[in-house]
């Protein structure tokens, strides 16, 4: 059994940590960059995109898993035309990264160096965790990382579940 791994979280929550840490084949959702008009026609299109990717590196290059990092929304993987192209030898997952809320207002003043006031984007970033939650939660194959995970206990979870037996 094949994988194909989302892992999604808010800003800070250690998406970009991952592919500097994981030995898996990884992709990233906004390596170029995400449109300001249009993100969810945009989001919903890279997915797609994604979705072909992952599936020709786990197939035509006998890779176990496939990691496929950024803010996805889970139903735009599953409504996606080409996720019921798949074939049944490969399996999709979501992993949620949580952060818990401190951290999340650490880290952002951290990323925004002081430029901007920080708490728009704690709160904007909060409701969008509990937004992702929901989502991955009612997944079948969805797991949710608590926020006291370090990155190499993410690496961890994520080698164990690219393992055929996981």
């Amino acid at each position: 059994m094949s994988r194909i791994i989302f892992v999604t979280g808010v800003s800070t929550s250690g998406k970009t940590t991952l592919h500097d840490t994981l030995k898996l084949p990884k992709m990233d959702v906004d390596d170029d960059g995400t449109p300001q008009a249009g993100a969810l026609a945009w989001l919903a299109w890279r997915c797609e995109e994604l979705l072909a990717e992952a599936h020709e590196v786990v197939s035509d290059h006998g890779k176990s898993a496939v990691v496929v990092t950024g803010i996805i929304w889970p139903h735009k993987v599953i409504e996606s035309t080409y996720m019921q192209e798949l074939p049944d030898d490969i399996e999709v997952e979501f992993v949620l990264l949580q952060v818990a809320k401190k951290d999340l207002r650490n880290r952002l003043k951290t990323r925004l160096g002081g430029t901007k006031p920080v708490g728009p984007f704690v709160d904007y970033n909060w409701g969008l965790q509990k937004r992702l939650y929901q989502q991955v939660a009612y997944q079948r194959n969805g797991f949710i990382l608590p926020p006291t995970y370090t990155p190499e206990e993410v690496v961890e979870f994520l080698n164990w579940r690219a393992q055929d037996n996981a």
